[in-house]
């Protein structure tokens, strides 16, 4: 989506990861996110090179820009009371532990609240006017910086989730048999496109039209479908 929007505006594009912070909330997947963050990564600059945009990526996972966090931590003087802490946990329904350890849990918030701050998109993108694009999961969590600023509001885009392929839930938190995966053959896309409901089915249409954006006029079948599916998964390959 920030992709899309800076190729029609011709931009210059920056873009936040921020996948050390859900590994800070889950520990036991650290490596798997670290990974993560440098697919997507290696996926936004092809992207980015095939739309002729200037892009520069700050990816949180990696240990050069911990400095640059913590500075701006620090400049946002954001303190997070032990109440704030246990209601910020809850809202992200993450399970309380037997014997919590508070001081981590609070540097923990602190970190992943001031990465999702106004402040911090300011001062990290160089950029007054920007646009926030979220998943349903951390768009609150600009909601919650707020308490902590006295600034005017961003432009907040609250991307919600892609369905799973049955229309039954959100697709990251389904089964693995039940999400959308990429690079796969042409039989589970058939699979997929045989099972999902139709209004599922026009919700990756509207999507696929982004990426597919070739100006010409194209029977959208299941033909169509793969072609494109196939072109998203390239980019992560």
């Amino acid at each position: 989506m920030p992709l899309k929007i800076a190729s029609i505006l011709k931009k210059p594009c920056k873009i936040v990861l921020a996948f050390k912070e859900e590994s800070m909330m889950n520990s036991d997947k650290i490596k798997e996110y670290h990974y993560l963050s440098l697919l997507i990564e290696k996926a936004i600059y092809k992207i980015s090179k095939k739309m002729e945009i200037n892009t520069d990526i700050i990816n949180t996972s990696k240990k050069q820009n911990d400095a640059l966090i913590n500075k701006i931590i620090t400049n946002l003087k954001m303190k997070l009371t032990e109440k704030e802490s246990l209601l910020l946990f809850n809202f992200f329904k993450i399970k309380k532990r037997a014997t919590p350890n508070y001081k981590t849990r609070i540097l923990v918030n602190t970190r992943v609240v001031a990465c999702h701050s106004i402040y911090f998109m300011k001062d990290a993108t160089g950029f007054n006017n920007f646009l926030i694009v979220e998943d349903f999961e951390q768009s609150s969590c600009p909601i919650q910086a707020s308490k902590f600023e006295n600034v005017q509001d961003a432009s907040f885009l609250a991307f919600l989730p892609l369905p799973n392929i049955f229309g039954s839930a959100c697709m990251f938190r389904s089964n693995t048999e039940e999400r959308f995966l990429l690079s796969k053959n042409r039989k589970y896309y058939e699979n997929v496109f045989m099972k999902s409901p139709a209004w599922v089915l026009n919700i990756y249409k509207e999507l696929f039209r982004l990426v597919n954006d070739s100006g010409v006029a194209e029977k959208e079948d299941f033909e169509w479908f793969l072609r494109v599916v196939n072109k998203i998964s390239s980019y992560f390959e």
